[in-house]
């Protein structure tokens, strides 16, 4: 071969080398073809997630989310179903609501259709309709002073300033004297179950998991059993803060969606900043509120059990409103949970014990009970709705326990020893 014919072959050579791809195991500087690049990850968040929105969850994670690619996610509603029945059906007289459960009487209001009470998962809009205007939650009202606590946009009422306020919408108010005390103001009893139904099911009934949420189906079924209407589930709610915390990181840990009105109250208790989201869940910002939940005085189609009196409306935040100073109050809740332990007696607190268990309360949560019993004790004077033989007792027997309860909680010197009263 001529020096000219070799010199030729090696510039091939080393032109094909340039050209062709590097054999295994060597570097390479140029860029992978497109089938060999890595795909990029993205996290599957769910639509229905509780707590940070899907956008700020993909960056917390280090993804780009495509903020117009995401829909709000169909929501379960806690609402009675009109399309699954016809208009003519009548529903029977839902049993006593479970809380107060002596409240409601015999609606005297005109007979009308009445819907099948019962749990829709129907999707909902975004938006409430106008002509439900119990949906909408009011905000905190603008107020230049208002600082940076949006607590000070809610207006401060007492106690008789509340049971005179006439509102067709949720309305919420702080209890004046008690900053701790949220009292939610709802239209009527059926408003009131569409948002706070699952969330009494899962803190307080007997018979339901209180450590996991029931689906929408499966309280329909709970419903149906028990030959409940969810409007009479209760009349009024004393719920804390820490309580609805739990309620919604069940729901989040579980994955189970919350439902329209859930939702809201979720909303809306963190731009009021009573919770706080974090990363996995929801915290409770300190101090701990409670919410107190009463009806206004109104009538419920078709649901004679969801008659609210004057008298009636009076009587059930009188009651709740003992919870709040249970929840707000150490000392006081201190006495209480003594005087069910130790001051009342044995045979008082098995007949409070059966008193409570017939109105569906959870007689395994011995704080519910102590809770229970001074509200219906001291702060329920209506005999219609609580008295002597609603608990199994003499008139003499029942006012001989409440003048007790009031000696115990009477000004009294601590006890004291002297100096050999001790440990050795």
């Amino acid at each position: 071969m001529t020096t000219q014919a070799h010199r030729a072959r090696l510039l091939a050579a080393i032109a094909c080398l340039l050209a062709c791809p590097l054999a295994a195991g060597q570097a390479a500087d140029t860029k992978p073809s497109p089938e060999n690049v890595p795909a990029k990850l993205e996290f599957d968040i769910p639509p229905g997630i509780i707590g940070p929105t899907r956008d700020s969850l993909k960056k917390q994670l280090g993804t780009k989310a495509d903020s117009t690619s995401i829909a709000p996610p169909p929501a379960a509603v806690l609402v009675p179903s009109r399309s699954i029945a016809p208009a003519t059906t009548s529903i029977p007289a839902p049993a006593p609501p479970t809380s107060l459960n002596a409240v409601s009487a015999p609606s005297t209001a005109p007979a009308a259709p009445a819907a099948v009470a019962t749990f829709s998962a129907a999707s909902e809009p975004t938006a409430a309709p106008s002509s439900s205007p119990a949906k909408i939650l009011v905000k905190p009202a603008a107020n230049s002073s208002a600082g940076t606590n949006p607590l000070n946009g809610l207006r401060r009422l007492s106690k008789d300033e509340i049971l005179t306020s006439v509102t067709d919408t949720f309305t919420a108010y702080i209890l004046r004297g008690n900053e701790r005390a949220l009292i939610l103001d709802f239209p009527t009893t059926r408003d009131q179950a569409k948002m706070f139904g699952r969330v009494i099911l899962f803190i307080e009934r007997s018979g339901t998991s209180k450590t996991r949420l029931m689906t929408v189906p499966e309280v329909q079924k709970w419903l149906t059993q028990n030959s409940q209407a969810f409007e009479t589930l209760t009349v009024g709610n004393n719920i804390r803060t820490g309580e609805i915390a739990r309620f919604f990181n069940t729901a989040r840990f579980q994955g189970e969606p919350l439902t329209f009105d859930e939702q809201r109250l979720y909303d809306w208790l963190i731009e009021i900043q009573l919770l706080r989201e974090g990363e996995v869940g929801v915290s409770v910002v300190e101090p701990e509120a409670i919410l107190i939940s009463i009806p206004q005085v109104s009538n419920v189609a078709g649901c004679s059990g969801c008659k609210v009196t004057q008298l009636q409306r009076d009587i059930i935040l009188q009651h709740e409103l003992s919870h709040a100073r249970y929840a707000t109050d150490t000392v006081y809740q201190n006495y209480v949970l003594w005087f069910w332990s130790q001051g009342m007696g044995l045979m008082a607190r098995e007949k409070f014990t059966r008193f409570l268990k017939d109105r569906g309360y959870d007689i395994g949560n011995r704080e519910l009970l102590a809770n229970e019993m001074q509200a219906f004790l001291m702060h329920t004077p209506e005999e219609s709705i609580f008295g002597a033989s609603a608990v199994g007792m003499s008139e003499q027997e029942l006012s001989d326990l409440r003048q007790r309860f009031r000696d115990g909680l009477a000004p009294k010197l601590r006890a004291t020893a002297d100096k050999s009263y001790q440990l050795q």
